[in-house]
């Protein structure tokens, strides 16, 4: 039985519509006089989500600020990755501040590990150095 009002398909044995809550006796007591006409219910579409369209550059940008902040933290290494990440994540079209925030991340962590590469070096000279002139 077809309810009168939402056109919902439901069991000859309910009372109420499980859509729309329509009286079914009530609608099939209005319409046994009349022919009663077959419907056909047409498939319903869900609406097209947009979300699912950012996800690879969401990832790619929640992945530069995991790496940009533990590039800062703890090792200074995680800082590549982090740029190579938000950039991923800008040429995919993020949109959000996770990409530009694991960028900025990324070069502070960039530099930490610059400032620590060449202070190694210089300390390796002067250990060097002081060696070899038996000090």
């Amino acid at each position: 039985m077809y309810c009168p009002r939402c056109q919902t398909q439901n069991p000859d044995y309910q009372k109420y519509c499980s859509s729309c809550g329509c009286d079914l006796q009530q609608g099939a007591s209005a319409s046994s006089g009349t022919q009663q006409q077959q419907y056909t219910p047409q498939p319903q579409y869900q609406p097209y989500d947009q979300s699912y369209q950012n996800q690879p550059a969401d990832g790619a940008a929640t992945m530069s600020l995991v790496f940009g902040i533990l590039g800062v933290v703890l090792c200074a290494i995680f800082s590549i990755p982090a740029l190579v990440q938000a950039k991923k994540a800008i040429r995919l079209g993020s949109t959000d501040g996770k990409a530009k925030a694991g960028q900025i991340l990324g070069i502070i962590g960039a530099v930490l590990l610059g400032i620590y590469v060449v202070s190694s070096l210089i300390g390796l000279v002067v250990v060097l150095i002081a060696a070899s002139q038996g000090l």
